[in-house]
């Protein structure tokens, strides 16, 4: 794997954070391959896999209702198969979540394990599977 083409995968992934941060939902929607296949774990409720739509609408809610989002990347590594891309890492994310219905609001913090698949459509790496796990140290 060339340089560069780290150089990408990671600018992806780090992209997908700042755009949660921003709340940009075009450049998520430019980030992730929903429409295509894509499914997704997530370490936050409901903890079963999402796929498409479903996995666009948790995203764009649980960052819809998250201020002072911040996300730490450590440990990136990244593989590269042909037009596939496997990156792993771990997070380590917090924010403000806002519950508007109810009037609350809570900060938390949350340590987490990440897989991401990448694949290159258009000349583009995009993601297409995310699977991110909580990290519990002994």
């Amino acid at each position: 794997m060339s340089e560069r083409e780290r150089a990408e995968i990671k600018r992806v992934i780090s992209s997908i954070f700042e755009a949660a941060r921003n709340k940009d939902f075009e450049k998520l929607e430019e980030l992730n391959s929903w429409d295509e296949g894509y499914t997704k774990f997530s370490d936050l409720p409901p903890f079963e896999r999402l796929e498409g739509d479903s996995a666009r609408h948790f995203d764009i809610v649980l960052f819809t209702n998250i201020t002072d989002f911040s996300c730490l990347i450590e440990d990136l590594k990244i593989q590269t198969y042909g037009d596939c891309a496997v990156a792993t890492c771990y997070l380590n994310y917090g924010g403000i979540f806002v519950n508007d219905y109810n009037f609350e609001a809570k900060r938390f913090t949350q340590r987490s394990r990440a897989t991401f698949v990448l694949v290159k459509k258009r000349g583009k790496w995009v993601v297409v599977h995310e699977h991110l796990s909580q990290f519990v140290q002994n």
